[in-house]
């Protein structure tokens, strides 16, 4: 479980604790809500900006891992483009090597036996 989550419990305990204790107390029913519309109001805006900080950190993070992504993405297309390009390059070597002027093939006589034996 991560820092975050248990602050946010801890945040929700301490906030539920903090309701139950003031409908419990032995005040006037008028004194109590003002007490709690008090702290309420406090832990809202303690909860508003936790999950505000929460957004940021995931906006942040989500950034970074675009930008990482692009950069992993760069990095792949350069790599295909290399090896096409050596491809390519193999592709012209291979077909200038094969070609007929390059290298003579020499015609073979086939003798069947029948004609060797006669």
């Amino acid at each position: 479980m991560s820092a975050g989550k248990m602050v946010l419990g801890a945040m929700i305990a301490v906030a539920a604790g903090a309701v139950l204790g003031m409908l419990f107390a032995p005040e006037k029913g008028s004194t109590a809500r003002k007490k709690l519309l008090k702290h309420g109001s406090r832990y809202i805006d303690a909860a508003k900006n936790t999950a505000g900080e929460y957004v940021d950190t995931i906006e942040n993070t989500l950034e970074s891992a675009r930008d990482k992504a692009a950069d992993l993405t760069d990095k792949v297309k350069d790599a295909v483009d290399t090896l096409a390009g050596r491809e390519e390059s193999n592709q012209s070597h291979v077909i200038a090597a094969s070609s007929p002027s390059r290298r003579p093939v020499k015609a073979a006589t086939v003798t069947s036996s029948r004609n060797s034996r006669s």
